[in-house]
């Protein structure tokens, strides 16, 4: 095989607006609370200043149920707690003012009795694929009582016109196995022995097991698929290949002054940044190149010089990395600052995914652009994030042996699946995020004494698509590159 696995890639992340001289209001965010009867309530609004000033927080109920006399303690506090004194509705709200602006918010606890309806949640919608087996789980779904739910009921009640799945579940938890490529909607009901909750959604957007990779040849890419980037001909032509087929590369890219960071934006066009100058990949001689042939002359003289301003070199540093958005707008990391094309805007934290509104951040919090606002993520368990990309409604990222889904307007993450564990005479090296939620991953056998590129699927199956046995990989890891 006349390709050499090498290359670098920084991951990337996420950011937003533009800086302003003049005092910005105050951001303020929560959510609304289902109580039993008799239970605290206790409220913890996400609040920040774009400018960092001094905040003043107020307190009041705008409507009690009849005949309540609930009073808060301290109207002053930045988080309070009250106790219910009658079941139904009751609306608060809270101003948070840095002395020159104000921002209001409204918040809904309703307290229920044991006999008011229980919660059904069906859990975030997802990405399958075709013919896989899909779980959906209902643990998140709550008896208004507090006590265990009696029985779930799933129920299909949409399909694609050519499809003929038929589904009804009655467990907490359940399989669905997408026979046709598109959309198909679940319902969820539950009960608790006395009453039935309304019902709740999931929608299951189903693509094909295997999601072509495009015309490479061509320099066709899909940005739902993986590539590697390395050596293709001589000590300095890289090019770039679909994981699953490294005879078929798309060149060419100089690496003698360097290895470019090479990403794709949301398209599956190729950018690439060398030396403070990024550029989008315009394939030479294709489709005619073949792997192996030394292309001749400048490598860049075709491919097109984008815009990284304010990273220009005169008022930031020329940029070391990019991030392409999930719309064409990109973050850029400017010397050691990460900040937004364009606007220049500062990004607090090394962002992982950028969705073109929201960052999600190794900080374990999703940043609001328009706001200038992160949020911290609830429910990912205590793990260094590392590995992410856009998913629809939020982001998708891989901890230890599972996948989570991270809620883009609530900043609540899920479990959504699980893969198949890393064999202990398997050396796990690089990996990435596909558009299906699966991870393509380079590693090392060592029982076999080869390396290899693979995908962990949800559905607990390993596909082993390139086996590395020959002379012309080096044993270094190969790199990999995708969509936002």
């Amino acid at each position: 095989m006349g390709w050499l696995g090498l290359g670098v890639l920084i991951w990337g992340g996420c950011d937003g607006g533009a800086p302003i001289d003049l005092n910005r209001p105050p951001v303020v965010r929560i959510r609304d609370l289902t109580l039993s009867a008799q239970q605290p309530a206790t409220l913890r609004p996400a609040v920040s200043d774009p400018d960092g000033d001094v905040l003043a927080f107020a307190w009041s109920f705008l409507v009690v149920p009849p005949l309540s006399g609930v009073a808060i303690d301290d109207a002053t506090a930045p988080e309070v707690t009250f106790l219910p004194d009658k079941l139904g509705d009751y609306l608060l709200e809270l101003a948070v003012s840095d002395a020159e602006f104000t921002a209001s918010v409204t918040v809904l606890v309703t307290v229920l009795s044991g006999a008011d309806r229980p919660l059904a949640r069906a859990g975030a919608d997802q990405i399958v694929a075709v013919g896989a087996s899909s779980s959906l789980d209902a643990g998140a779904s709550q008896a208004a009582s507090g006590e265990e739910l009696a029985y779930f009921d799933w129920r299909l009640t949409a399909a694609p016109a050519d499809s003929t799945v038929t589904f009804r579940s009655f467990d907490p938890t359940a399989t669905f196995v997408a026979d046709v490529e598109g959309e198909y909607r679940i319902e969820l009901t539950v009960h608790d022995g006395s009453r039935q909750s309304a019902s709740d959604e999931v929608v299951l957007d189903a693509k094909p097991e295997w999601i072509e990779p495009g015309d490479v040849r061509a320099g066709q890419l899909r940005p739902e698929q993986a590539y590697v980037v390395g050596l293709a001909a001589g000590d300095c032509q890289l090019g770039v290949a679909h994981w699953s087929d490294l005879d078929t590369v798309m060149g060419g890219m100089n690496a003698c002054e360097g290895f470019p960071l090479v990403r794709l934006d949301h398209t599956g066009a190729v950018l690439y940044l060398q030396q403070g100058i990024l550029r989008q990949l315009v394939c030479d001689d294709c489709p005619d190149w073949t792997e192996g042939t030394k292309l001749k002359g400048d490598l860049t003289a075709n491919d097109l010089v984008l815009d990284t301003a304010p990273c220009d070199g005169t008022t930031f540093e020329r940029p070391t990395d990019h991030l392409p958005g999930g719309d064409g707008s990109m973050l850029l990391r400017c010397g050691d600052e990460w900040r937004v094309r364009g606007t220049g805007q500062l990004v607090p934290d090394w962002p992982l995914s950028f969705d073109g509104g929201v960052a999600l951040l190794s900080s374990r919090s999703l940043y609001d652009i328009d706001a200038g606002v992160a949020t911290p993520i609830e429910g990912l368990p205590s793990a260094n994030l590392t590995l992410a990309r856009t998913a629809p409604g939020g982001f998708h990222t891989a901890i230890y042996d599972e996948l989570w889904f991270v809620d883009a307007s609530t900043a609540e993450a899920i479990v959504v699946g699980s893969y198949p564990p890393v064999p202990e005479h398997e050396s796990l090296r690089r990996h990435r995020l596909d558009g299906m939620g699966s991870l393509i991953q380079y590693s090392y056998r060592e029982d076999l004494g080869h390396y290899q590129i693979s995908r962990r699927r949800l559905d607990g199956v390993t596909d082993v698509r390139v086996v590395i046995d020959d002379d012309t990989w080096l044993p270094s890891p190969s790199y990999f590159c995708s969509g936002p």
